[in-house]
């Protein structure tokens, strides 16, 4: 006998009985069925950073089965989680590239996500200083003042 599992199928017990002239089959075989990967439909976070810029997180929407992210980060993009978000410090050797993130679970890895991100070089002119950078939603506000 064959069975093929659905993506929606449950965990549950399979009930096989046989009987022929000679002999006679009663048995049960509790079958676990593991969670695919979801799709993540997009990765939420800044699209342009400025090097050296530190504590940029970026993030999926949260599923419920506490599933493993796998991320993958540019060149100079410096950070490391297994959760539905990562924080990132944006080194100064860092290039423009693509932030990707899938889901794993024990059967499977998911399709990744990409967010293409624009690393800016911030060249002041000189006698001007930043003093601060804040990050909110992904917008970015700097005070910059002349000495």
């Amino acid at each position: 006998m064959v069975y093929s599992v659905s993506e929606t199928a449950l965990s549950g017990t399979i009930r096989l009985q046989c009987t022929g002239e000679c002999a006679t089959l009663d048995t049960a075989i509790y079958i676990t069925v593991k969670p695919l990967p979801y799709h993540i439909d997009s990765i939420i976070g800044p699209k342009a950073v400025e090097k050296g810029m530190d504590n940029v997180i970026y993030r999926v929407a949260h599923v419920a089965d506490g599933l493993i992210y796998q991320w993958t980060l540019p060149t100079g993009f410096i950070g490391q989680s297994t959760a539905d978000s990562i924080l990132v410090l944006i080194s100064n050797d860092a290039v423009n590239g693509s932030i990707k993130v899938r889901q794993i679970t024990d059967c499977a890895a998911g399709e990744e996500c990409m967010l293409d991100v624009t690393v800016l070089s911030l060249e002041l002119t000189p006698g001007l200083y930043i003093v601060g950078v804040i990050t909110a939603e992904g917008c970015q506000y700097k005070k910059v003042i002349r000495k």
